[in-house]
């Protein structure tokens, strides 16, 4: 844990910065709110929550957002740090950390305030998130479509871009900005995770397994992605299933699998039904872990046995 009397020591080395401490993720997004901060350090793991969720409440980051985010870490292993920089990170420090380390990073925050060149596609984004803001769809269009012709050598301008027009939803004008992104940088992990996600939407799950499973093979601790993928190999399991008795209908083993896929999609009228089936002709031990998948069905789904 951050040290406030050891942060203090440090700040006070680094000249007339004001600071605000919080305990909590509920007390550092209050500070945010109220105040005009630049630089946040944070813990990724907070009392009650942690990094990734005080991220996904601040809402999406601008693309020349004014917050410099650095996470302090406990490890240095590179799953960790990537993870950081995948949730919006700006930096990471490892623990223990000295002033000096902590100096190298406000002066990058410095630096990259001083030296922000103007590119045409982010000062066009800039337009069409206040646009978003005052509700002016058609001006918000237009100012993205016309960034992602203004910045074509942009990763983040044409990911920014995707993201915009996912969300409409215009599939087709996102993968063509992801496609960019990902020619531009190919393991720039936020455009994967989408790019599957968009997949996912467009119900092509081999797509959707290509490019989920690339994003967490680089980045395997973001705990979003890993209940995506769980749930859609929940999906895709029961949809093999489904096809495995479409060609054998009397297969027993292959009913009680669905039927415990269908228990964990929710539809426990429909598991119940399959596990029914399949415990006609299952042998004793599968016959006994049926009827306790059958029984939890009933609970849950209030199925009243007959």
């Amino acid at each position: 844990m951050l040290q406030r009397d050891v942060m203090d020591q440090y700040l006070r080395t680094l000249g007339d910065i004001r600071t605000y401490y919080a305990s909590t993720m509920k007390h550092a997004l209050r500070f945010i709110e109220e105040h005009n901060i630049h630089i946040m350090i944070c813990e990724i793991y907070l009392e009650d929550g942690s990094a990734e969720r005080l991220l996904k409440a601040l809402g999406p980051r601008s693309i020349q957002d004014d917050l410099w985010l650095i996470l302090a870490l406990e490890d240095k292993k590179e799953q960790f740090v990537t993870l950081a920089l995948e949730l919006g990170a700006n930096s990471v420090l490892i623990k223990p950390f000295a002033a000096q380390d902590l100096k190298g990073q406000i002066d990058k925050f410095k630096i990259r305030k001083e030296n922000t060149t103007a590119d045409k596609g982010v000062e066009l984004i800039k337009e069409a998130e206040i646009a978003q803001r005052e509700r002016r769809t058609f001006d918000s269009d237009k100012k993205y479509k016309e960034a992602v012709l203004a910045s074509p050598g942009h990763f983040v301008v044409q990911y920014h871009c995707a993201q915009y027009f996912f969300t409409k939803p215009d599939y087709a004008l996102a993968e063509q900005c992801l496609k960019k992104a990902l020619e531009l940088k190919p393991n720039f992990v936020p455009a994967l995770y989408l790019y599957g996600k968009l997949m996912l939407a467009r119900n092509d799950l081999n797509g959707a397994d290509q490019y989920l499973n690339q994003a967490h093979s680089i980045s395997p601790l973001h705990a979003e992605r890993a209940m995506l993928i769980s749930k859609y190999y929940t999906e895709r399991g029961a949809e093999m299933l489904s096809r495995v008795i479409e060609a054998d209908e009397n297969h027993p083993l292959a009913r009680m699998e669905l039927g415990k896929l269908l228990i964990l999609q929710k539809d426990y009228v429909g598991g119940l039904l399959q596990l029914e089936r399949a415990g006609e002709t299952l042998d004793p031990d599968s016959f006994r872990d049926c009827q306790t998948y059958m029984a939890l069905a009933r609970k849950l789904g209030n199925i009243k046995k007959e």
